[in-house]
Formats: C-alpha cells, structure tokens, sequence
C-alpha cells in the first residue's frame, strides 16, 4: 500500500511487467475479482485482491464471478430479487423499477 494511488489499469501497465501477461492473465483475472472489466479500481485494492489470491484466501465461487448474484439471491426469501427488469431509481432504502414500481 505504500506505492502512489493510481487506477488498476495503470498500475498493471506501470510495473514493467510483459504485455502477454498482463493482457493474458492479469487483467482479465482482476477483471473478475473485482467486477471491474475496465479496471478503473484503486490499484490498492487490486493489490489487495491478487495478494489474497495468490494466498488462497480469495477465490471465484464455481460458475465464475457471474455466479454471486445467483448465490446472494438464493439465500433471500422468495419474491425478494427480481432480475431482468429495469431499474429506474436507486436511494438507501428503496429501488424503483419500470416493471414493478418501488
């Protein structure tokens, strides 16, 4: 955390490190760990993310990054998350849909 705070994007590119590895494997695995495909993430946190991956202590659950969403709405009551509907409005306490109202 002691290097200068950049966009993730920039500090993968700043370290000197290949382009094939970067472009290959770097990016696109941040990319996932982050649900970030453009990586505008802080470089500390992507630092953060590849330091926990590489220990073991962060993992992609099965089915990928695009698996979270199934697995958090799973363990909601039914009824709770309704997807592929348009969202219109978003505050602290509430989400306005096109479909469904507030």
């Amino acid at each position: 955390l002691a290097r200068p705070e950049t966009s993730a994007a920039e500090a993968l590119h700043g370290r000197g490190l290949p382009a094939r590895t970067v472009d290959g494997f770097l990016r696109p695995l941040l990319a996932a760990l982050l649900c970030d495909p453009e990586l505008t993430t802080s470089s500390r946190s992507a630092d953060l993310a590849l330091r926990d991956f590489a220990s073991g202590r962060l993992c992609l659950p099965e089915g990928g990054a695009e698996a979270l969403p199934q697995l958090l709405a799973r363990s909601l009551p039914p009824g709770t998350v309704h997807t592929g509907v348009r969202v219109t409005s978003v505050s602290t306490t509430s989400v306005t849909t096109a479909e469904h109202g507030e």
